[in-house]
């Protein structure tokens, strides 16, 4: 056999392996594309579910703050417009919020719908995709897919969207992905080797993962933590109390002790001096509570005007301590344009009494609160004294 025979039969199976390999690469790299693709679209589609949610608990919360009165629907809507309006996220993911009658309320990037009935806008494809948004929206949220330009562009581009209802307003609440963002990534990954693929990735699960703490942590926040007072919330004492109250019956001692107080006549304050005049005083109430609390021992703005303290100690030293509260309350001068005046509290005090509910013992405190008032309130009622 000749050299250049020889030689030529090499290079003919050099040529057919690097076919060969090639073609097992190109097979291996469409696999992996067509999986990543996949994969891609199903984290990012979850990723974009659980931002949506996050968007959903934050309104539920601020609604929430409206119900229990710290703030008027109004306000609370117009809040939750103007945080869902900065909130991003990767792939420059934004919200939209519409009434579920299609008007647009809030668009960061398409102002001009703002106030517009969207009902009968059409994508590229002839989609009626506001209708779909309701629609799905309405029946437990879901999926959207659908073209949209990017900011700032005229460009229509595939987009998946997740969408969902708030009830309490009938609001529809929104955000999307662009497709082309997800293939593009995916060919990067891919161009840079199987390694980078895995090491993007597990960017991608970890800022993922920090952001939805993140949220999260801000949820939990706004839910235990009174924005207005500082206190600890309703919907945290309700989480909390039972807990409270069987460490202090493991403890022994005198048994929890419930302090309930009502600012008194807080209506005729607002009325008067207006609601900010009105959040000063529920704030200044909040921050005596704050500075009379010891290591174990908690307040909470249970509703309006309305505060408790939970405190393991005895009725007679509830007492005292719910008098000095009160008597500071009074001696403070609250001065307006309209003119000057004065708090006062009405206190109600019960201790827990065997084994029993955190609610039983909060109602029998609530009960010495409102006795309390009707003995000319600014006085504190012990339980003791209805027997």
């Amino acid at each position: 056999m000749s050299i250049l025979l020889r030689d030529s039969r090499v290079w003919s199976h050099l040529v057919v392996l690097s076919v060969v390999s090639l073609s097992g690469m190109i097979m291996l790299m469409a696999i992996i594309f067509w999986q990543m693709q996949d994969n891609i679209m199903s984290e990012r589609r979850h990723l974009l579910r659980a931002q949506v949610t996050s968007a959903i608990a934050i309104t539920e919360n601020i609604y929430q703050q409206s119900e229990t009165g710290a703030i008027s629907e109004s306000e609370a809507k117009q809040k939750v417009l103007n945080y869902i309006s900065v909130m991003r996220y990767p792939d420059n993911g934004y919200f939209w919020v519409q009434k579920d009658d299609s008007e647009m309320l809030m668009h960061p990037f398409s102002q001009e719908l703002i106030g517009r009935m969207t009902m009968d806008l059409l994508d590229s494809s002839g989609k009626y995709f506001v209708r779909e948004f309701i629609t799905t929206a309405k029946t437990g949220g879901g999926f959207v897919n659908y073209e949209w330009s990017r900011p700032n562009q005229d460009e229509p581009i595939p987009k998946v969207a997740y969408v969902t209802l708030f009830m309490p307003w009938n609001w529809v609440i929104g955000s999307g992905l662009y497709i082309d963002d997800l293939n593009e990534s995916a060919r990067r990954q891919i161009s840079l080797g199987a390694v980078l693929i895995f090491i993007l990735f597990g960017i991608n699960i970890a800022i993922s993962l920090f952001l939805s703490r993140r949220y999260m942590k801000e949820y939990r926040e706004t839910a235990i933590h009174d924005s207005l007072t500082g206190l600890y919330t309703r919907r945290y004492l309700d989480e909390v109390g039972t807990r409270i109250l069987n460490r202090s019956e493991n403890e022994g001692g005198s048994g929890l002790g419930a302090i309930f107080f009502d600012i008194d006549h807080f209506k005729k304050i607002n009325d008067l001096y207006g609601h900010k005049t009105g959040d000063n005083v529920l704030r200044f109430v909040g921050e005596i509570l704050r500075n009379r609390l010891r290591p174990n021992e908690m307040a909470f703005r249970y509703g309006g005007e309305e505060f408790v303290l939970l405190i393991s100690t005895s009725e007679a030293a509830c007492r005292d301590i719910a008098e000095r509260i009160r008597a500071s309350v009074n001696q403070h001068t609250f001065e307006t344009p309209n003119g000057n005046f004065n708090v006062t509290v009405s206190a109600g005090i019960s201790v827990a009494q065997g084994h029993e509910s955190i609610h039983e013992i909060l109602r029998r405190a609530d009960k010495c609160m409102y006795v309390a008032k009707s003995k000319g309130r600014n006085c504190t009622v012990v339980e003791s004294q209805l027997d």
